[in-house]
């Protein structure tokens, strides 16, 4: 790099990439945290609804509740926040000789597009449906009381599949 100005902006937009990386790796484990992203977007979601602001994209409670729709908002996320950003770094960095990134959010959108089709292995079935469990509580702990009670009172984060 250049400047200080440079440096700066490219340690900047790697800790962004490192934030917003769980679709960059291996299904079983980006899997894993998709209920955690969902569950941060509609607590975003309640809240803004709870203001009378408008409801942030991806962030609508009521607009996730099927395979389909977290596989739709898992490609948008991948292909509209994290690709472009993954694509801009790669050119600073030299090609890996193994699975680079890029190719696991390009395996990952085409998981997630056989979800959503329903055309899909039993196996990857089976790490989406605790998601969609947790979701299905929220929404129902949601509807019937308070959101900063249920903030409050329920753990933000849950151990990964398999630990």
């Amino acid at each position: 790099m250049q400047n200080e100005d440079d440096n700066l902006l490219l340690m900047q937009m790697l800790l962004h990439a490192a934030d917003i990386s769980n679709p960059a790796k291996p299904f079983k484990i980006a899997v894993c945290w998709v209920d955690r992203v969902l569950q941060e977007f509609t607590a975003q979601g309640d809240l803004e609804k709870s203001i009378n602001v408008p409801v942030s994209p991806m962030c609508d409670r009521e607009a996730i509740s099927s395979v389909a729709d977290v596989a739709d908002l898992q490609i948008n996320f991948i292909n509209y926040v994290v690709s472009p950003l993954f694509i801009a770094l790669s050119k600073y960095f030299r090609k890996e000789t193994t699975f680079s990134p890029l190719q696991w959010m390009e395996e990952n959108i085409n998981k997630w597009e056989s979800l959503r089709k329903k055309d899909c292995k039993e196996d990857e079935i089976r790490l989406i449906i605790p998601v969609l469990k947790k979701l299905k509580e929220r929404n129902e702990i949601n509807k019937s009381s308070d959101l900063w009670s249920h903030m409050i009172n329920k753990p933000v984060f849950r151990e990964p599949h398999g630990t």
